[in-house]
């Protein structure tokens, strides 16, 4: 699991930021959505299960609906681990990219350096 490791370093970032993806350094459009979507939902719950203690019901009935509460709060926690593991997953993946592509330019000039030097030794 990715989550085992350590952030990369481009991840880091000077800004000590933990939510940068992007090459930018901005969250994707879609995760930020996400978890404004999971933090809504998450101070919601926790309205609804202040709101069940102080509504006059049944002990049976008020326990029911702050068990459903407490159920829907835990999906909602698993979706938002589910994010966090997603938003590493996209992070790796645009460390390796990032340093493929400059492993790739480095050796790209560094192969024609030596194809120049060779073709000037042989003339």
């Amino acid at each position: 699991m990715l989550s085992e490791f350590p952030l990369p370093p481009t991840a880091a970032g000077a800004k000590g930021a933990t939510k940068t993806v992007g090459v930018d350094g901005r969250v994707m459009p879609w995760l930020q959505e996400a978890m404004q979507t999971v933090t809504m939902l998450e101070s919601r719950l926790q309205e609804l299960e202040e709101d069940c203690k102080a509504i006059p019901l049944y002990e049976k009935d008020r326990m029911e609906m702050i068990q459903v509460i407490q159920d829907l709060d835990a999906i909602v926690q698993e979706d938002q681990d589910w994010m966090d593991h997603m938003e590493m997953a996209v992070r790796w993946t645009t460390y390796v990219l990032e340093n493929a592509l400059i492993s790739s330019a480095t050796s790209s000039s560094s192969d024609r350096d030596q194809s120049v030097s060779h073709k000037g030794t042989g003339m």
